[in-house]
Parts: structure tokens; sequence; C-alpha cells
């Protein structure tokens, strides 16, 4: 636990230093993430092997990113338009790649889906920094810190009072108990937000239940593909957290989720 608080001691004030610059430095620092990640995700299913994948996805990662921050620019009805043309062209190679042989293509279209597991949906904190007309930073920093009250609502009421498990073939030590307890710790860190951040009360209140929901079924998603691949963490980088797939196991779906509610405006 002490090096777990340590290393969030640590990153944490970096996270936001990042998150508060925004620009080219956020999005450089979130290419980088992406790419290691994807790193981290190609190891657990193909640790010796499949190297032009490897550095494929690489590219493709970074290259989602950077379309998150050129969607701040060159937008569709508010939509990111340069983030789904680097989705849709950048896929093409890693989808032929998975069909060219029968046999395995299972494992194979699992490789190829990790650059956009791992670019695509954290490059949605890129758009949602930069997006134009939008306090988009606020809305990041709602989405992140709503996203670690859940989890620490989960995780610390799981330990006091958890009795009830939620998915034991996948996550045993997740239980309903915890999952509530991230869930009303979710709403109640939307409404501080909303108050320090001066977002709407309504939509806040509304993406903070979606995030304290979410949140932890992108965790349960996470657990599974560990599992899956037999590991126990998807690496070593964080110490006392495991890999950046660990750490963003949450973050990959609520960002996506706070960003579309910003641009669309529910609840506002």
């Amino acid at each position: 636990m002490a090096l777990r608080i340590a290393t969030a001691a640590v990153g944490l004030p970096i996270l936001l230093a990042l998150v508060w610059a925004g620009s080219y430095y956020m999005t450089v620092a979130v290419g980088a993430v992406a790419a290691l990640a994807w790193v981290e995700y190609h190891r657990m299913f193909a640790p010796e092997g499949e190297r032009a994948i490897l550095a494929y996805g690489a590219l493709w990662a970074i290259s989602l990113v950077v379309g998150g921050h050129l969607g701040s620019h060159w937008s569709v009805g508010d939509l990111p338009l340069p983030l789904y043309i680097a989705l849709g062209c950048g896929g093409i190679a890693p989808v032929l790649w998975a069909l060219w042989r029968p046999s395995g293509l299972a494992s194979r279209l699992r490789l190829a889906v990790g650059p956009a597991y791992t670019g695509f949906l954290v490059a949605h904190a890129v758009a949602l920094r930069g997006a134009p007309g939008l306090p988009g930073l606020e809305w990041l920093l709602f989405a992140l810190l709503a996203t670690f009250a859940t989890d620490t609502g989960a995780f610390f009421v799981g330990r006091a009072i958890g009795r009830h498990r939620m998915a034991p073939r996948i996550s045993p030590g997740k239980t309903w108990e915890g999952a509530a307890g991230g869930f009303l710790a979710a709403v109640g860190a939307a409404a501080t937000i909303a108050a320090l951040a001066d977002l709407p009360l309504g939509a806040a209140l509304g993406t903070g239940a979606a995030v304290g929901v979410v949140g932890q079924v992108g965790d349960l998603m996470e657990s599974r593909l560990k599992r899956a691949a037999g590991a126990k963490d998807a690496g070593g980088l964080l110490p006392g957290h495991g890999g950046l797939l660990d750490r963003l196991d949450s973050l990959v779906l609520t960002i996506p989720l706070v960003y579309y509610q910003a641009i669309l405006g529910i609840g506002t």
C-alpha cells in the first residue's frame, strides 16, 4: 500500500500539470502513454512474436492521439473528424493482417484491435481538453477525478464491508458493496467538482452517475483481458499499481463518456 501511495503522490501532480498545460505538451504525453499501453497489451497476448504488428500498432496508437488533437481544429458537427479518419484508415492494415490466415483468427483479431483500445479511447482526453467552445479543462478534470473517486470508493468500501462478490471468475476481489461505494463516491465527487468548476449541476450529476457505473465496467473489462492472457498485471511500469493498462482500465471508457456528454450537451 505504501508503494502504491508513493507512486500516486508522484504521478498525480505530473498528470494534473499536463492536463493544466494542455496543447502539445499533453498531446505528446498522451501519445507516449497510448503507445506504451499498446506495448503492454502486445506483451500480454504475443510476448515472443508478431513484431510487425507491434511497431505498426504503436504508430497507429500515436496517430489516433494526434487525430484527437487535430479534432479540436477540424470537426464536423462538433465531432473530431481527424480522430475517426485515423481510426478508419489506420485500422485497415491490422484487420487485413488478422484475416490473412484462417488459423488463429481470434488471437490475431484481439491483437488487431489493441491499438484502438489504447489509442482511440485515450485520444478523447486530448480531444476533450482542446474542444472548441467548451470548458474542456474543467470537464477533463471532472472525468479524471470522478473516475479516481469511483476507484477509491470501491476499494475502501469493498475492503471494509464487501461480502457479496460481483464477478468471482473475472475479478474475485470486487464486491457489490464496493461497487455501490464507488458509485456513491462518483456522484459525490461530481457534485463537488461541479460546484468548484461552475459546471451545470444536472449534467454533472448525471455524468458522474454514469462514470460510477462505466468506470467499473472498464475495470472488469481489463481484468477479463488479463485473465485471458494469464497475467496478474499488464506490466510493471508503475510500482504498486502494475502497468499503464492497469491504471487506464476505467479511464478508457469514462473519458470518452464525458467527452460525448460535453459536446452533445446532454443534461445542460
